[in-house]
């Protein structure tokens, strides 16, 4: 008797572990996404800066670095969509729409990813 229930707690405490471990899972695969979108607009930023660099301006769109603007006026970057927007002389932006139906802004002049409230990107 006292075996049996030693042997239940175990397998509930084995359960419980497995659905923790699989929600730890998929909620590292869920940011993935954003992960991956982030890094490539931090190289596109790169790339906006030694455009600035080289011609003392930032670029209008994002055609005077060389890459192509897509119909609804995203610029696809490695096979993604980023839009670009010059605010002044000086700073920027660059806006994606993530998996979770929010845009993520990164401003040239700040350190991190933020949630933006402008209109939804992936319409």
């Amino acid at each position: 008797m006292v075996l049996k229930k030693k042997v239940i707690i175990t397998g509930l405490i084995a359960v419980a572990l497995l659905i923790y471990a699989a929600i730890g899972i998929a909620d590292y695969f869920k940011g993935s996404r954003d992960r991956e979108m982030q890094a490539l607009g931090e190289k596109l930023m790169e790339q906006i800066e030694a455009f600035k660099a080289a011609e003392n301006h930032l670029p209008a769109t994002l055609q005077e670095v060389g890459l192509e603007q897509t119909a609804d006026g995203g610029t696809l970057y490695e096979g993604e969509t980023f839009y670009y927007t010059p605010w002044n002389d000086r700073v920027y932006s660059i806006e994606y729409a993530s998996d979770d139906g929010r845009n993520k802004l990164r401003m040239s002049d700040a350190e991190k990813w933020e949630v933006s409230y402008s209109v939804n990107l992936s319409k």
